[in-house]
Formats: C-alpha cells, structure tokens, sequence
C-alpha cells in the first residue's frame, strides 16, 4: 500500500510512517512541513533570522541529500509502473 501528503500532510504521512514502520510498502512525501533550523547549530539559529531581511535570496543548506530522501530496498517489481 502507498501513501502520499503534500504539506502538513506530509508531516502527518511523516508521523504515520514513524509509528507504524510496516503499514505502508511505499510513500511518496511533497515539501512536508518541517523545520528547517531543527538541527542547525544554535549560532545559525540565532542569526539567520536577523540576516533573511537583508539578504532574502541567499540559501543556507540544510545538509539533507537526495539519497537521504530515499530507500529503495522495498521497491518490488509489481510497484514499478510507470504514470
């Protein structure tokens, strides 16, 4: 079974996933709502705040990687069709 959530209901797909690990063979997550700054160190979590005013195009990585979002052990050959 798959479960998709865009938004806060990505964070709900999120929370879901996390309290039952075996619910869902498959889940598909669109920008959920997350805190970016929930790792940083207390230094950027202080500053940037005060710096986005004055410098609202400059991006700070969050350090997350495309294979961090990603597990394809339990992709099966059934669930490979393409839309």
């Amino acid at each position: 079974m798959t479960i998709a959530g865009h938004s806060m209901g990505g964070l709900m797909t999120l929370r879901l996933l996390i309290n039952h690990p075996g619910l869902f063979t498959n889940a598909w997550l669109s920008s959920p709502l997350l805190d970016p700054m929930h790792q940083a160190k207390p230094w950027m979590r202080a500053i940037l705040p005060c710096l986005a005013p004055l410098l609202p195009r400059v991006t700070v990585s969050t350090g997350v990687t495309s294979e961090d979002c990603r597990d394809d052990s339990a992709q099966s050959e059934s669930s490979s069709t393409q839309l």
